[in-house]
Parts: C-alpha cells; structure tokens; sequence
C-alpha cells in the first residue's frame, strides 16, 4: 500500500511536473493512458516484490503454514494497482508537493486504521465498518488473512472482483484528470 501510494503520488508528481518526463513521452507514438498505465504497473510490481520478500522471510520464519500463501504475491501485485490507480488520482490534481500531506493524513492513514489489520471491525462503531468495507486496503487485508490461515470461500472472489473493479475505476479517473490538467 505504502510503497505504490508513494512511488504514484511523489515519483509520479516529480515525472510529470518536476523533470517533464511526460512532455517528453508524449511527443513520441505513446498516449498518456499507455504512461499511467506504465505508472500503475510498476507501483503494482513494487507491490509484488514486497510481498514476495515479506513471503520469503515468514517462510524462513517458519510461519507460512499453508500452501494457499502463495497467492498472498499476485495480491500484492493487485493491492499495488489499486493504490497505484488512487494515488494517481491524487498526483493530477496536486498543485505541489504540499497537497501530498494531506492526502496521506486524510486518506491513506485513517486507510490503515479501519482496515481491520490493528482491531477487529466488529469491535468498531458501526459506522466506521460501513466505511472501512469501501476501502480498498480492507479487501486486500481480508483475501490475505483468509489466504494465509488456509481458507478459500467466497469472500475472496468478491474482494477480488472488487479491488480489480476499484482499479480500473480509479485508473481511468486518473487518465480523466490528466488529460484535464495538460489541456490547461
């Protein structure tokens, strides 16, 4: 979550507004989708690469129990798009490096809190768990739990559709955004 919500929103912001690197790719055959597509995909590796190392040091560790682990990887390659596709949303419309504070404190922290990683959802008000299920961080926490205590139902095919859907809708928010803001 941390590491593609930072390389979309300060590496992306840096790109485009800092060095020109977009200018420069859009005066080639390549469309500004293809380039946050790019972005998407590279933070969504980050995110594989970060789970497959956490992956290997439980499993030196001896605290993988369950071969259904191994999916817990693609996931962080998923997780990574989805964030990626939001803070992307968040890199077109900030003005300056400032704008990123308050993404992280309004948005991505209160994220980490209600999403069921620190304390249990039902022991929260209820309010908090009807906001908790429509963020993205709760789906990718509840296939990952589920996934390493050896569980396959269906929560997981849901949380899956849901993050794949949370993705592409937040990717071509994205692609609406900048396209806007080079229009300007």
């Amino acid at each position: 979550m941390y590491a593609a919500s930072f390389d979309s929103t300060f590496g992306t912001f840096t790109r485009y507004h800092e060095q020109k690197t977009f200018d420069g790719i859009l005066c080639t055959p390549i469309q500004l989708d293809e380039i946050i597509a790019a972005e998407v995909v590279y933070a969504g590796t980050h995110g594989l690469l970060s789970a497959t190392i956490i992956g290997v040091i439980f499993t030196l560790f001896g605290l993988i129990h369950t071969p259904l682990a191994i999916l817990i990887i693609p996931l962080g390659f998923l997780t990574g798009v989805a964030f990626s596709s939001l803070s992307l949303i968040g890199a077109a419309i900030a003005k300056n490096y400032s704008f990123f504070s308050y993404y992280f404190t309004i948005g991505i922290t209160p994220m980490f809190l209600l999403s069921g990683i620190f304390f249990p959802l039902n022991q929260l008000p209820e309010w908090a768990s009807k906001i908790a299920w429509f963020t993205p961080l709760y789906h990718a926490v509840l296939i990952s739990r589920e996934l390493y205590q050896g569980i396959f139902s269906l929560n997981i095919l849901f949380s899956v559709i849901w993050l794949t859907l949370f993705s592409l809708i937040c990717f071509y928010i994205a692609v609406f955004a900048f396209r806007k803001k080079l229009l300007k």
